[in-house]
């Protein structure tokens, strides 16, 4: 084959073209080969060679994004080529961090870096709050977006710029829940000596950063004038619960805490004192043979009650006493629940007189056998304790009256 006959096929396959006038070359047109980039799904026109300032367009792969919809074919210096080298490219997003307040980002290109594809930017909003788009243009393949509201959608927008379009991509992401905030107490339970007591502490949560668990609500109440008063009270509340009742005694020091809780923790509590008037009070002290080891209090209100206790050689008479209100004083309604017991020293102070069963303090209406030392008869074989004017005493009776016992 000539050489003639050889120019032709191999300027064809190298993608020049030659028009020929009487078998002489007069022009030599480069072409630009079809575009075979990664992604691209299909080319209009689609053909093997296309012709300097002659445009195409592209339609990318699924997952791939579009640099230009339109590339077209141009001359450099040596050889012509695509304005757009590669139209598609896969563009990845992934969050790698979120807080109560702020949103991580990092994003990779294939074939990369992202920025020979796009000028990236960023705009986020919240969802349901009109505060406006907010744009940042990141430098780095990646941003922190803080300063957010905790707990809150937010719409993140991803903007991919060229000279030939613009392409958005949205996403949703939440912030972290947060601790919620510190609760506003809107009442508070007080006492009133005429009885119309409000016995309510009420609150509302304004910030709840999260999904509410429950509150957690404190009490301690204490009096400065009785260290035998120390009361302490926990409790748990469901998330829909505002309010809580709670009696307030007189001449009382409460501390109240009451704090939020998401699965973030607990938010800042809410601190209420509050110290009451002393009023008309019973004194437990006032009981004579009252046994006043471990109790719990000095002083009881009107209407309080208290587990009668008698010391060692007292008998209770009453289970319970309770503080009274009698028109313009207070006063227990049993003065004297503690009675004193018949003794063994009140019978004889002769230490050979013996009792049985022995013991030295004797409930009433024990009958007690006598024992005398030999060589001595008791004048009784029995007697009995008996109430002898609020008192207990033995009774041995002789010509009318009570005598000491002898043997």
């Amino acid at each position: 084959m000539s050489p003639s006959f050889l120019a032709p096929l191999i300027l064809t396959v190298l993608g020049v073209q030659i028009t020929c006038s009487n078998g002489n070359p007069e022009t030599i047109s480069e072409q630009c080969a079809k575009p075979t980039g990664p992604g691209i799904n299909s080319l209009s026109p689609n053909k093997d060679l296309y012709d300097q300032g002659e445009s195409v367009t592209v339609t990318c792969a699924p997952r791939y994004q579009s640099v230009s919809d339109v590339i077209r074919c141009r001359k450099s210096r040596t050889h012509s080529n695509w304005n757009v080298p590669n139209p598609c490219f896969v563009f990845q997003l992934n969050v790698t961090l979120v807080t109560p307040t702020s949103i991580s980002l990092q994003w990779k290109c294939d074939p990369g870096p992202c920025q020979s594809h796009w000028r990236i930017g960023v705009s986020y909003e919240a969802v349901r709050q009109n505060l406006g788009k907010r744009r940042r243009f990141p430098e780095t393949e990646g941003v922190t977006i803080s300063k957010l509201q905790p707990y809150t959608e937010y719409y993140i927008t991803i903007s991919g710029h060229t000279l030939w379009k613009e392409t958005e991509l949205r996403r949703i992401i939440r912030t972290k829940e947060s601790a919620p905030g510190k609760p506003d107490f809107t009442q508070y339970p007080s006492i009133n000596n005429n009885k119309n007591n409000n016995n309510t502490l009420k609150w509302r949560l304004s910030e709840t950063h999260g999904v509410l668990i429950g509150y957690q609500l404190n009490i301690s109440a204490k009096r400065e004038y009785s260290w035998f008063f120390d009361k302490i009270e926990s409790h748990w509340l469901r998330p829909n619960v505002t309010e809580f009742n709670m009696e307030l005694k007189h001449g009382t020091n409460y501390t109240v805490t009451l704090q939020g809780f998401t699965s973030a923790g607990p938010g800042e509590p809410a601190v209420w004192t509050h110290e009451t008037p002393i009023a008309d009070q019973c004194l437990l002290s006032q009981i004579n043979g009252i046994n006043r080891t471990g109790v719990e209090q000095e002083y009881y209100d009107p209407e309080e009650s208290v587990t009668v206790r008698c010391m060692e050689g007292y008998y209770p008479t009453r289970v319970k006493i309770r503080c009274m209100r009698n028109v313009r004083i207070v006063m227990w309604n049993n003065s004297a629940p503690c009675t004193e017991q018949c003794k063994k020293s009140d019978l004889s102070r002769d230490p050979n007189v013996q009792l049985v069963p022995p013991q030295d303090y004797y409930p009433p209406n024990m009958v007690v056998s006598v024992r005398c030392p030999l060589g001595y008869k008791p004048f009784w074989d029995t007697i009995t304790c008996k109430s002898v004017q609020y008192n207990y005493m033995w009774r041995v009776h002789c010509e009318g009256k009570y005598i000491t016992f002898k043997c």
